[in-house]
């Protein structure tokens, strides 16, 4: 449900459909990130990938940075506004549709001397940075 990347690194969030009694296959698997700026409801398509058409990535901030791997997200040079809430949606037959959503935390380092300040942005639809001293 919470994932903490670091600020220049890559991060990977996960996506996975366990399969029940049943087998299902897996049609399309979208990721997509929370508009926290507009009303709260919206969603950014960044990448979907389909078994017939493949990989198209979305125009989005994150457009240059994305990658799809086993239908989980990589996001690469994390970015303190990459903080937010992304949600994997996969796409099955014969089962349906399934949707699970993870909350990406971003936390940067910097250090001065001997002192090391981190920030940590849990993007909520509020702008602020909480900095503390280790």
């Amino acid at each position: 449900p919470e994932v903490t990347g670091y600020l220049g690194h890559d991060v990977t969030l996960s996506c996975q459909l366990i399969q029940g009694p049943n087998h299902t296959s897996v049609t399309q698997v979208q990721w997509a990130l929370q508009d926290e700026e507009g009303t709260g409801e919206k969603k950014v398509t960044l990448i979907v990938f389909n078994t017939v058409y493949g990989v198209n990535i979305s125009e989005s901030p994150l457009k240059e940075r994305v990658v799809f791997d086993k239908h989980s997200l990589v996001i690469k040079a994390l970015e303190m506004k990459d903080a937010g809430s992304y949600t994997c949606s996969i796409s099955t037959f014969p089962s349906g549709a399934f949707e699970g959503t993870t909350k990406l935390v971003v936390e940067g380092k910097t250090v001065t001397g001997s002192i090391v300040f981190v920030a940590k942005i849990h993007h909520k639809g509020r702008k602020s940075i909480l900095w503390s001293r280790l």
